[in-house]
């Protein structure tokens, strides 16, 4: 079977690393084109599998894009269509005899549907998952219930996001001098969030809750994402108005799994989220986890993983810091519960069971 998996760009972020995993988990079995429609000088960053065939692009304009899927999908004639993000909307329009077609299309849902698809995308997906054959795939509990509430009467397959388990690189070594020389002592407990900085990610709630436990608490925070700049009023704002005492900003880096091995907890304090490839590879580490209720957080955050805050008050997420400090769940369990459910070796077995079942 050949798979196409279409995506707009490969910048650094949980959609484009899981796409390339998924990609490279693929490969053993099948033939695999990676189609990229943009930003394709950072395609090495994700070390796709030589396996894997990758198709690159530079393409930023709608019409230019369209034209290099309807080529690509000429060219090397897949069995199998896998659109992510915001590819659906151009596939649909640029493949235009989908009718006769005898491919087999699936699109993935990201995130929660109302913010992946805005109201003419909406229309365009709708149409496409009701009348052209395409299956949609939502990645969490959360992300399933608000796909049938924003296209209703349309029935998605669930299937979890999946993710590699990560491992320590050439670098940790550094890293881990890097910590030790800013932790007060070797008790100092490290708490670190991988996202880009801004409103969506929600560090400033996450900065907040920090400074009301860093005075009884001997703890340090690292935030790992890019945003790092003037330019981002979100992140100004975090300068301008919090106490960033203690509080690190690693900028966008290559190696995050060299700090997620140094650190003692992973904490999200997003809005909302689909399924955060950053949480699972912080469990395939075996941090405790502690996250707001945002998204497919709420499914996979439990006593075996870490804690949930109740809202998103400051309050409610530094107790559930406080809490994950004082009673950090034990590395094996938290690594057990990843291995369990979380894998890629996992989530890419349901799609191809996904791939063969369609008609």
């Amino acid at each position: 079977m050949k798979v196409m998996h279409i995506i707009n760009d490969l910048k650094i972020g949980g959609l484009q690393k899981f796409v390339c995993e998924l990609a490279r988990e693929s490969s053993a079995k099948h033939d695999v084109v990676l189609l990229v429609l943009n930003n394709s000088e950072k395609v090495n960053k994700y070390k796709v599998d030589n396996k894997v065939t990758v198709v690159l692009g530079s393409e930023k304009k709608y019409i230019s894009k369209m034209l290099k899927i309807r080529k690509a999908i000429k060219k090397h004639n897949p069995n199998v269509i896998h659109t992510h993000g915001l590819t659906l909307f151009l596939s649909v329009i640029s493949h235009f005899n989908f009718f006769q077609s005898s491919i087999k299309w699936v699109h993935t849902v990201h995130n929660v549907a109302e913010k992946e698809a805005g109201k003419l995308r909406r229309y365009i997906h709708w149409f496409s998952f009701k009348f052209l054959r395409v299956m949609p795939v939502t990645i969490s509990n959360e992300v399933d219930e608000s796909f049938r509430k924003y296209y209703k009467g349309i029935e998605p397959f669930k299937i979890n996001n999946g993710s590699i388990e990560v491992s320590k690189t050439s670098r940790f070594n550094e890293i881990e001098r890097y910590l030790k020389n800013i932790k007060r002592n070797i008790e100092t407990k490290v708490i670190i969030n991988v996202g880009r900085i801004d409103a969506q990610k929600n560090q400033k709630l996450l900065i907040e809750a920090f400074n009301e436990l860093k005075g009884s608490y001997n703890i340090i925070l690292l935030v790992a994402g890019s945003g790092v700049e003037k330019e981002n009023l979100f992140y100004q704002e975090i300068v301008d108005k919090c106490d960033l005492e203690n509080v690190y900003f690693l900028s966008e880096v290559d190696n995050v799994s060299d700090f997620l091995f140094c650190s003692d907890i992973f904490c999200l304090s997003s809005k909302f989220e689909g399924l955060p490839i950053a949480l699972l590879e912080a469990m395939s580490v075996g941090l405790t986890c502690v996250c707001t209720r945002a998204g497919g957080t709420s499914m996979v955050i439990n006593e075996r993983v870490g804690y949930l805050s109740k809202d998103f008050k400051v309050s409610s997420l530094s107790n559930s810091l406080a809490e994950a400090i004082r009673n950090p769940v034990e590395k094996e369990v938290v690594k057990s519960e990843f291995i369990k459910n979380y894998t890629m070796e996992v989530c890419f077995n349901k799609y191809d069971e996904l791939y063969e079942k369609l008609k």
